[in-house]
């Protein structure tokens, strides 16, 4: 039987997502010029072979003239998995003593493929609390645990997670270019947590990132509580047991 000839634009394209894959082991992106005179190809054959692989997902321009992987190559790039089964019970009980401490709700946070996923949480103790669905149920970036990750994440974790959940845009107007956005994450990176009134309703959140021993990020540390309960030292003494948390819960990995 003979062989049949290969489609020689869908070559073309697999060697373009052969560039961008190279590019992103190296965490950057590639310049359409780059791509056309490596593949020696007209810049117009080029852009037409990026535009459709944009148009599907395998693609995604960063700026002007420049292009990374699209989100669907991202979700096939395996991320580092935590031992759920002897992890989950451990900081369970943490939180749990936490919430006899300061009996506020508490929620831990991680990151899997661009989406925000709760990985161990406790309830409020007082007689008037907070309904942590509907925290839950809020779009992804006005989340302060979801800020948080972004802000902690890889850049290949951000940019998986941009793929998927876009800039924020109205959700956070500080940080709605990604001139704002990567200037603000930058701030809450040299903050070392994020407290967020939520006045709409009258809820104050926080959150601090966790941490392996060796330095690597892996989640979120969160807490919620009324507006009016959370006023001056108490505001304070909140925080600051939060931060303490954060800094004896190391995992290894």
């Amino acid at each position: 039987m003979s062989q049949r000839p290969l489609l020689t634009s869908l070559v073309k394209a697999t060697q373009v997502m052969d560039l961008l894959i190279d590019q992103q082991a190296q965490q950057q992106g590639i310049t359409l010029s780059a791509i056309a005179q490596q593949m020696q190809l007209p810049l117009n054959s080029v852009h037409s072979i990026l535009r459709t692989l944009c148009a599907c997902g395998y693609a995604r321009q960063v700026k002007r003239g420049e292009y990374a992987l699209g989100g669907k190559l991202l979700n096939l790039i395996p991320e580092p998995q935590l031992d759920e089964s002897l992890l989950r019970p451990w900081l369970t009980q943490r939180l749990k003593r936490c919430v006899n401490e300061q009996r506020e709700g508490y929620v831990c946070s991680i990151l899997r493929r661009g989406e925000r996923h709760v990985f161990a949480h406790m309830q409020s103790k007082q007689a008037v609390g907070i309904n942590q669905t509907v925290l839950d149920d809020a779009p992804f970036y006005s989340k302060v645990s979801c800020r948080v990750l972004t802000a902690f994440c890889t850049k290949q974790q951000r940019e998986q997670l941009i793929a998927k959940q876009g800039l924020p845009g109205d959700l956070w107007p500080e940080a709605s270019t990604p001139q704002t956005f990567d200037a603000i994450l930058k701030e809450i990176r040299d903050q070392g947590y994020l407290l967020m009134p939520e006045q709409t309703l009258e809820v104050v959140t926080i959150a601090c990132p966790l941490f392996t021993r060796q330095g690597t990020f892996w989640g979120a540390i969160g807490s919620y509580a009324p507006m009016y309960r959370m006023r001056g030292q108490r505001l304070k003494q909140w925080l600051d047991h939060l931060r303490h948390f954060a800094r004896q819960t190391i995992i290894e990995t």
